[in-house]
């Protein structure tokens, strides 16, 4: 299992959610790519596509996993709103790496944003 976290939206630094990753340290910003984020009002939802599109965010590592994901899916509403799943996030160091993302389950049918300013 991965200890890496990617993050958007109220997650990010200076987000009103950021204080969740406090167990967690920041490694480099990154893309997820062929996603892109559906506008969800107070908060956005990535969602993956067939596009050549990316969502940007921050990429974490977590000192105590299972502790870090169990704070994240009760906030996230794992299962219900998002699902937690782990893809290849692309750092902009080059590194690629293996991150737990949530992703809005109920798929694209908002309208998209560009980003995500905290």
């Amino acid at each position: 299992m991965t200890d890496y976290l990617f993050v958007y939206g109220t997650l990010k630094e200076g987000g009103i959610n950021h204080s969740c990753l406090f167990d967690c340290k920041f490694i480099d910003s990154g893309v997820c790519p062929n996603s892109v984020l559906a506008d969800l009002g107070a908060f956005p939802g990535l969602v993956f596509t067939q596009d050549t599109e990316h969502v940007k965010g921050e990429i974490y590592q977590a000192s105590n996993i299972g502790r870090s994901l169990q704070l994240l899916d009760y906030l996230e509403g794992n299962g219900r709103l998002f699902e937690r799943v782990c893809a290849d996030i692309t750092a902009n160091s080059g590194i690629v790496y293996p991150c737990w993302v949530y992703t809005w389950m109920r798929g694209l049918q908002q309208p998209t944003l560009e980003d995500w300013d905290v």
